[in-house]
């Protein structure tokens, strides 16, 4: 994080400590604040702020760094989306898409060939994990493919998860999807 980064991270816990004190005197102290910017300064901004304010309304003290760190592992792989509904997702654009399909001639000219879409990294990589030959041509074996899937995303998932809490953290997908953090203020260049 950079030095305007740590501002917002600092007025972020700052506001959050004055939701837990009586008064603006009892509020968290700037040793204590500068402490959890030190230990979090590792993850990304938006992912912290989202856990903040998920934390300002489920939490009923002021959470500590771990439990911090524990609300952004939880939110990083969306975790509304369950292996069931993904596997609907897949076998949607298995149907749509399919595997190895001719290409289509059109107006005089052959249309692109269609590529899967997924709503989020974690499906395609389950997806990759099973391998889509496999999920398009298992008709035979339906279930058996099924479980394969929710079994590699599952997988997946858990992994994610640890990685954002060890502070290993690339892409963190969903978890900076927050409404009402896309409009950030910005550094001025």
């Amino acid at each position: 994080m950079n030095e305007y980064e740590h501002q917002m991270l600092a007025k972020g816990l700052h506001d959050l400590s004055l939701q837990f004190a009586p008064t603006p005197r009892n509020a968290v102290s700037k040793d204590r604040i500068g402490v959890y910017i030190r230990q979090l300064s590792d993850l990304p901004l938006p992912a912290v702020l989202a856990a903040l304010d998920r934390c300002g309304k489920t939490c009923d003290e002021f959470p500590a760094v771990s439990a911090i760190r524990r609300e952004i592992g939880a939110h990083a792989t969306n975790s509304a989306e369950s292996a069931e509904t993904a596997w609907i997702e897949v076998e949607r654009e298995a149907r749509h898409v399919g595997y190895n399909r001719p290409p289509e001639f059109r107006n005089g000219e052959f249309l692109p060939e269609q590529k899967p879409k997924f709503s989020s990294d974690l499906i395609a990589r389950a997806v990759a994990a099973t391998t889509w030959l496999l999920i398009c041509r298992g008709e035979n074996e339906r279930g058996q493919v099924a479980e394969a899937f929710k079994w590699n995303y599952r997988n997946l998932e858990k992994q994610a998860i640890g990685e954002i809490q060890r502070g290993n953290v690339g892409e963190v997908g969903p978890a900076i999807d927050e409404p009402h953090l896309t409009a950030l203020p910005r550094k001025a260049s």
